[in-house]
């Protein structure tokens, strides 16, 4: 099933879900009192007043998902709000009438019975059927005990719901009311959807079943071919979290969009999760649930591994021992990483013993706890994948945790990689981009962008410079003359912000030594002493005054090498400390 977990300010926004949970619970109540649960619909404002006596008089049963449909049929905002306002007062429930119903799949009022002509006996098998199908969905949570069974049970149901006649797929609507947490509606748009994000996936990663299903097919074959299979709906929901992980898109609130917009655009829906999202992540859902390999990407200074470990720390609070900080680097191997052998003299002769890497402790030692451990290595891109994973690179997937092992070379031990040790790299673009990354690496890591963040400097003033927009504009001139990966991250100058206890010349100070030791060397770097760009990105030939110049031209005697040498004139240039005391010398940077 497709799992998510809404919290804050998202389950705010999709507020129906807790509001049509806690209805279905108490429309529960009612599976042996259909005649009660009828006489309820009666009772609710709007629908009694429409509700035709004539043709309703002799109907004994009603279904629960009937129910809810009449009271999700009518489109205007305003009569459904009454509606459920009546809904909430006739069934005491708790919950807040929900303001927003993005997401909601809503059948019209023609098509609000999912039964037809069946509802004045007192006995009928399909609505049974129903009734029974709804009370299993309402229960179904992740600590359900004896889940296989569980899911057979509902297999089995919706298999032969599949026999009554048109209502088959809109069951799936109704499931998706009910718990739509764990079951996707069989809509076309939401069919394509996940159709364009399972082309994406690389091929190596396609599933089986996903491929019987999505191989050239039409969105109408498709949800044909899901419905006509016993476990295809339940399965489908089951592999749906694939392309959840894999793609790194797909999540409810997309899918949730989708289908209350058939007009929704593949853009307006795929969104690629960056460090502005970090804090709705902790909010709404965990962003390790589907992800145990992460890699933060993003130029020097964005937070890659300050939000790592904030996030791992609020995930274990605060057990330091599960956490293991490494960095790689070009010469660290297999032998550091896995095991290796170690020479030992012993007796006056040299043995070898297996000395084992940190990875494999690390790993023995989460295989002996129920808790989660977590690897942080920082600068993963400049270590030698194939050098220092090896053979295990393949064990570090979800799908193959726990189920294979490999012997390893020295030991000859069995190695499994435990499913509750996650792996979370930093890597710098300027070091690497991830298109030249190891494609073993690319394929078993999800990516998380950090990008600079402007807003976190917002309104910071200092000796009258804008910091947020001379830092825009220091990365607006480096992109042109370079590229996006070599811009300058939020970090050098967000400790000087958040320090309380400095006087403004204490942080002008902080500030210019930092401009002075870690930016300006950083654009060296970038630009291999090319003081002609460096000085067009610091806007010094914009200056008038040659004392807010970072770069000057350095004046030397010709006759240095004395008269009788000629040489080229060529323009040197040196660093103006003047400029680093005059704040007019930032100002410069991004005023016209």
């Amino acid at each position: 099933m497709v799992r998510n977990s809404l919290k804050g300010d998202y389950m705010e926004k999709y507020s129906w879900v807790n509001f049509l949970k806690e209805l279905s619970i108490q429309i529960l109540n009612f599976k042996k009192d259909h005649s009660g649960l009828l006489g309820k619909l009666k009772e609710v404002k709007i629908i009694k007043d429409k509700f035709d006596a004539e043709k309703y008089k002799n109907w004994k049963n009603i279904e629960p998902f009937s129910f809810i449909s009449i009271l999700l049929s009518h489109s205007s905002i305003k009569k459904r709000t009454i509606i459920f306002e009546s809904v909430k007062n006739i069934f005491k429930i708790k919950s807040e009438v929900p303001a927003d119903w993005e997401g909601v799949v809503i059948r019209n009022k023609q098509n609000a019975w999912f039964l037809s002509n069946e509802y004045e006996s007192e006995e009928n098998e399909n609505i049974d059927l129903l009734w029974n199908l709804f009370e299993l969905t309402v229960n179904y949570n992740e600590k359900v005990k004896n889940k296989e069974e569980y899911e057979k049970m509902f297999s089995d149901l919706l298999f032969k719901a599949k026999g009554i006649k048109n209502t088959y797929k809109s069951i799936t609507f109704g499931l998706f009311w009910i718990n739509p947490l764990n079951l996707l509606p069989l809509q076309k748009n939401i069919i394509s959807f996940l159709k364009k994000g399972y082309n994406a996936l690389n091929d190596e990663l396609k599933d089986d079943y996903l491929d019987q299903i999505f191989d050239n097919k039409s969105e109408e074959y498709i949800i044909n071919l899901i419905l006509n299979e016993q476990e295809g709906y339940l399965k489908f929901n089951k592999k749906v979290e694939r392309i959840i992980k894999y793609t790194r898109f797909i999540n409810f609130l997309n899918l949730s969009s989708i289908s209350y917009d058939n007009n929704t655009t593949k853009n307006e829906n795929i969104r690629k999760r960056n460090e502005n999202d970090l804090n709705k992540i902790k909010k709404t859902q965990n962003i390790f649930e589907f992800n145990k390999n992460i890699i933060f990407y993003g130029v020097p200074g964005t937070g890659k591994t300050f939000n790592a470990l904030e996030l791992v720390k609020d995930h274990l609070n605060n057990k330091k021992d599960n956490v293991l900080n490494i960095t790689f680097h070009q010469s660290y191997s297999y032998e550091e990483f896995i095991e290796g052998l170690r020479a030992k003299i012993k007796n006056g002769s040299v043995e070898y013993i297996v000395q084992p890497g940190i990875f494999k402790d690390f790993c023995k030692k989460a295989e002996k706890s129920n808790d989660d451990y977590f690897l942080i290595i920082d600068e993963i891109n400049r270590g030698n994948i194939s050098k220092i994973f090896g053979e295990l690179i393949t064990l570090i997937e979800d799908s193959k945790r726990e189920k294979f092992k490999i012997k390893l070379p020295y030991s000859k031990e069995d190695f499994t990689v435990p499913k509750n040790l996650y792996i979370i790299g930093t890597m710098n673009t300027s070091d690497r981009s991830i298109t030249s990354l190891d494609v073993a690496l690319r394929r078993r890591f999800n990516f998380i962008e950090f990008k600079p963040r402007y807003d976190l400097l917002k309104d910071f003033h200092l000796k009258d410079i804008n910091i947020s927009e001379l830092f825009r504009t220091i990365n607006d001139r480096i992109e042109i003359l370079y590229d996006k990966d070599h811009i300058i991250g939020h970090s050098y100058f967000l400790d000087i912000k958040n320090t309380m206890d400095l006087s403004e010349n204490e942080k002008f100070f902080k500030f210019k030594n930092i401009f002075k030791a870690n930016i300006i060397p950083l654009l060296q770097d970038y630009f291999y002493d090319d003081f002609e760009k460096i000085a067009l990105i610091l806007g010094d030939q914009f200056k008038e005054e040659k004392d807010q110049q970072f770069f000057i031209k350095k004046e030397f005697d010709k006759d240095i090498f004395n008269s009788q040498y000629e040489f080229d004139d060529k323009n040197i240039y040196e660093i103006n400390e003047n400029a680093f005391d005059n704040p007019l010398s930032y100002k410069k940077i991004y005023e016209k």
